[in-house]
């Protein structure tokens, strides 16, 4: 008799693609949730109107989730199902490296930002956030950099950590937001909030999240265009060492000072691909003479 070969972790990883499916709904992703579980790795449900319980069911079931596409197909127009709420359920995806957000514009930095300080993502995407201040998303991506690198020596010198950390963090919201309680079936988590109260003017979302304690800053891919990003917001990206692409393309409020940081021989040393097209401040002379001192860089600029 032949022996039946056991399936490979490879093999037992799925991915669901439904970019483009305008008679889909939120129900949709929940059976693929339920059905796929922590099979599911990578998940594209662009253009598609989600709400927070089956963003929070899809968190707590698909724990091995890798990439997530959760964009709008048009950033001009944009996604408005998916707000602050929803991005903060993503906390406990430990695995998740590719995310996207573009064009969603009832997001805000307060859950981009916590989501930054506390995933390891290699690739994220917020063109067209309008609602998302990216100087904000640049400083804290600059400060956990820097938390990563000075805690990487003690690191070495304590007692060996396990991989995943569980913690429970308390995230509090204005009166004006009034988040509604999360209700997954009978069988789904519970996520206890505390509402709005004359003493407790304000609303706080407790969520269990993991955080990798071993891990360091991975970020490669950077994707900011048609926001509100500025020569600030750059100057925090400049030390980074893992940017290789950047996306600035029709961000409006960077100038030519900013190509004085990019020519910085010691800014973005491992940079390799710049997008600085439909820049409107930039002056086309400015970035030939640049890009003829970075020639390292190629650069997109029209």
């Amino acid at each position: 008799k032949k022996k039946k070969k056991k399936k490979t972790n490879k093999q037992n990883k799925k991915k669901k693609q439904m970019n483009d499916c305008p008679n889909l709904s939120s129900v949709s992703v929940q059976y693929i949730s339920q059905a796929c579980s922590t099979h599911l790795h990578c998940l594209h449900v662009r253009a598609m109107e989600l709400d927070r319980n089956t963003m929070l069911e899809l968190s707590d079931r698909c724990k091995y989730l890798e990439e997530l596409d959760l964009g709008s197909d048009n950033m001009y127009i944009g996604n408005s199902s998916i707000d602050d709420m929803c991005v903060f359920s993503l906390l406990s995806l430990c695995n998740l490296k590719v995310l996207s957000l573009a064009g969603l514009h009832n997001i805000t930095d307060k859950s981009v930002c916590s989501l930054l300080k506390r995933a390891k993502l290699e690739c994220v995407n917020l063109n067209g956030c309008n609602s998302v201040r990216m100087d904000s998303v640049c400083q804290t991506l600059y400060e956990t950099y820097a938390n990563d690198e000075e805690q990487a020596p003690n690191d070495s010198l304590s007692e060996p950590k396990s991989e995943l950390v569980s913690s429970d963090d308390v995230i509090t919201f204005p009166k004006h937001m009034n988040p509604t309680p999360f209700v997954v079936g009978v069988t789904g988590p519970s996520r206890p909030f505390t509402c709005p109260t004359e003493s407790s003017p304000e609303t706080q979302f407790r969520f269990n999240s993991c955080l990798d304690a071993n891990a360091t800053f991975r970020l490669s891919a950077l994707k900011l265009a048609n926001t509100d990003v500025s020569d600030v917001g750059i100057g925090y990206l400049k030390d980074l060492p893992t940017i290789q692409h950047l996306d600035l393309n029709a961000c409006n409020s960077i100038t030519n000072d900013v190509l004085k940081l990019f020519a910085m021989k010691t800014a973005f040393p491992k940079l390799l691909c710049l997008d600085l097209g439909l820049c409107v401040q930039l002056q086309q002379q400015q970035v030939y003479e640049f890009s003829a001192m970075r020639t390292d860089i190629r650069i997109r600029f029209y």
